[in-house]
């Protein structure tokens, strides 16, 4: 029986969603994909890896627990929980999903890793070493990749009897393996969850790789033809369309924190065709669509200062040199300060604000009149710092959402793709990339 024994890097697995471990759609196929009667199927993680996890999941822990001590005054008792307490939760959480996707843990031998050399490619900035010299990146992942190379040294290197696969998104990582596994007929290196799902199917079938890898070239182009009669899948099947009318709630969703998205339509992102399997002379494949989107969510009403001239409310009058009240008197008299910078002085008016004020809202301001402390309120009166509405909300975060758009073709005796079919659309997965402030 041929063994498959897949290495996932932190790159492969990370997201953004709260205490996962792996990301939504690596982790359902190493919990439902086990091979076959002729294919034994393994996954691992590096225990650097689990680490590495371990503490990004610990650290947005612990940065929510800051928020338990103001809890504690307003509700005025104790909550009985500690930082210590909370990372030891964290780390027997990460232990639970290792049991729950049947993960193996890879430990790394320390006295099997040539260490004079490793310091030597980390002088030398070699990869996985980072050769900019402002970025001290390379060490974890030489941890990896030896952890990897252990595991390739005592591992059958027939690849009749065994395939190994190491997933990174990490090109450092990936020209660092290259290099040690030059001569391994039998080490492969994949990208992404489709390419690991393509591989795994391919073994699967009675197909050759070669056979499989000929398609694929015709595939990648075949799925977007546009004008062909009888030829292509996504123009012709409309998939677009089929998208926005079968998965609004999925367009819809947001990140915690967020109160809406816009998708991007104009440009989508169209993976690699992934072979799923053959029957007769029809080929069945999956191309991954995927939706850029912007969430957004509320500043906190800042206000950042463009010019004097715009950063008050109508008919309004300076007071002791900086806060404002509103007043009575004509505005086409109020002198146009533009972006000059002048200091203001009692008496004098001031245009109307080209943006309304209300109480509350806080100010930012970049240039400040006077001694006027920075994040100052409006107040019910109508007193500001100087300053205006920029922009009622920021992007909150930008990412993905994903679709797998199942389809097949006859394929003739010279290779040729005909009859082409839309077998389903399914949602795969969406992952955002937060913008920290």
């Amino acid at each position: 029986m041929l063994e498959l024994r897949i290495v996932l890097d932190t790159s492969a697995i990370h997201t953004e969603s709260e205490g996962y471990l792996l990301a939504m759609e690596i982790g359902a196929l190493a919990k439902n994909q086990r091979g076959d009667p002729n294919l034994n199927l393994r996954w691992y993680l590096p225990d650097v890896v689990v680490q590495e996890r371990q503490f990004q999941i610990q650290q947005r822990a612990v940065k929510l627990f800051q928020n338990v001590a103001d809890l504690e005054k307003v509700i005025g008792r104790s909550l009985d929980v500690t930082e210590r307490q909370i990372r030891e939760l964290v780390s027997q959480r990460v232990n639970e999903q290792i049991r729950e996707y049947g993960l193996s843990v890879s430990q790394l031998a320390h006295d099997q890793v040539n260490w004079p050399l490793m310091i030597e490619r980390a002088i030398s900035r070699q990869p996985p070493f980072d050769v900019k010299p402002s970025v001290e990146k390379g060490f974890r992942d030489a941890l990896i990749l030896e952890t990897f190379m252990q595991l390739v040294e005592s591992s059958p290197a027939d690849r009749t009897q065994c395939r190994l696969v190491f997933v990174t998104k990490d090109e450092l990582l990936t020209t660092a393996v290259t290099q040690r596994t030059t001569t391994k007929t039998n080490v492969h290196i994949l990208k992404s969850t489709d390419e690991v799902k393509g591989f795994i199917s391919t073994l699967l079938s009675t197909v050759s790789e070669d056979l499989v890898k000929a398609w694929q070239a015709t595939a990648k182009e075949y799925f977007g033809i546009r004008k062909e009669e009888g030829k292509g899948v996504f123009y012709p099947f409309k998939v677009d369309e089929r998208i926005k009318s079968d998965f609004k709630e999925d367009l819809a969703a947001l990140p915690d924190g967020a109160n809406r998205r816009e998708n991007e339509w104009k440009w989508l992102i169209i993976g690699a065709p992934r072979f799923v399997k053959k029957q007769h002379d029809r080929v069945w494949w999956a191309s991954k669509v995927k939706i850029r989107a912007t969430a957004f969510a509320n500043t906190s009403y800042r206000y950042v200062v463009d010019s004097p001239a715009e950063m008050f409310l109508p008919s309004a009058a300076v007071v002791s040199g900086s806060a404002i009240v509103p007043a009575d008197f004509p505005q086409s008299v109020s002198p146009n300060y533009g972006s000059e910078g002048r200091p203001f002085s009692s008496g004098m008016t001031v245009a109307p604000a080209i943006r309304p004020f209300s109480s509350g809202m806080v100010v930012e301001p970049l240039w400040n009149p006077g001694n006027v402390p920075e994040g100052s309120a409006i107040t019910s009166s109508g007193a500001i710092v100087p300053g205006y509405l920029l922009n009622p909300e920021r992007v909150f975060a930008e990412g993905d959402t994903a679709f797998a758009v199942n389809w097949s073709v006859a394929v003739n005796a010279q290779g040729e793709f005909r009859e082409p079919r839309l077998e389903s659309v399914e949602f795969v997965e969406t992952t955002w990339a937060i913008k920290r402030l």
